[in-house]
């Protein structure tokens, strides 16, 4: 299954499903379980995408939304980068509604947070993210249009240093192969750290340039420290390298 985390599942594992479907399946309801991972409880119409709701692992399945589909539950391990880009792709036969899931452990970018709470809501305008939890607390609001930019603020981000805190590779968290390829951001932290380093208030502003992704300000702010950088993020042959 190549989907984010829970969902995501090698090709050589094996997990028992059970679906339950009237035939033909535009008459009533759709009920499915994957495992101990997800039940589904959802309808299909002609010509239009399934609705539905998702719930991981155990709890009462609340009713559908009238149109896309609701992820609610908990999860021991829960991709957010992942869902947010899957939903931004397309890749489900159906929009993603919203997500209200507790993790026991949280993928953000490429780390790891314990204990977090994601809710994502979506509507003709954007999709706001928001995430709490041990070391994370803050918005993130991807606009439908994205070239218009990806806009963050958080009270709160504690990046676990790459030897505690790092996740694992997967699709979704994969190393981006092109900077171009990304929107622009502007991302505000009222108490940034990294590992061990406390680095303060900090600001981030990137514009996509031809070549890759330009940084126009990263600047941070501590009590005994400052930071004040800008460069870009290019492709270079098979890979990238950056300048600052």
């Amino acid at each position: 299954i190549t989907m984010p985390e829970p969902m995501k599942k090698p090709g050589q594992s094996s997990l028992q499903l059970e679906l339950r479907a009237p035939l033909p399946i535009e008459r009533g309801e759709i009920n499915l379980r994957l495992g101990e991972v997800m039940r589904l409880r959802g309808k299909v119409r002609k010509d239009l995408p399934l609705n539905g709701t998702i719930q991981l692992g155990e709890g009462p399945i609340v009713e559908p939304p009238a149109q896309g589909l609701s992820i609610r539950g908990n999860a021991a391990l829960l991709d957010s980068t992942g869902w947010v880009g899957f939903a931004a792709k397309g890749e489900s036969s159906s929009t993603l509604h919203d997500i209200d899931v507790q993790a026991a452990r949280l993928i953000f970018i490429d780390r790891t947070f314990a204990d977090t709470h994601l809710q994502l809501s979506r509507d003709s305008a954007s999709t706001q993210v928001i995430l709490k939890g041990k070391g994370i607390d803050g918005t993130v609001d991807i606009p439908s249009e994205i070239a218009r930019g990806v806009r963050g603020r958080f009270a709160v981000l504690h990046m676990p240093s790459d030897d505690v805190g790092a996740a694992p590779k997967t699709p979704a968290t994969a190393d981006v192969e092109d900077p171009a390829a990304l929107p622009p951001m502007q991302i505000s932290i009222a108490d940034l750290r990294l590992g061990q380093a406390q680095l303060g208030k900090a600001e981030l502003a990137t514009t996509p340039i031809p070549t890759g992704m330009r940084v126009d300000k990263f600047q941070t702010k501590a009590r005994h420290m400052s930071l004040d950088a800008a460069g870009e993020w290019v492709r270079a042959g098979k890979g990238t390298h950056s300048n600052f």
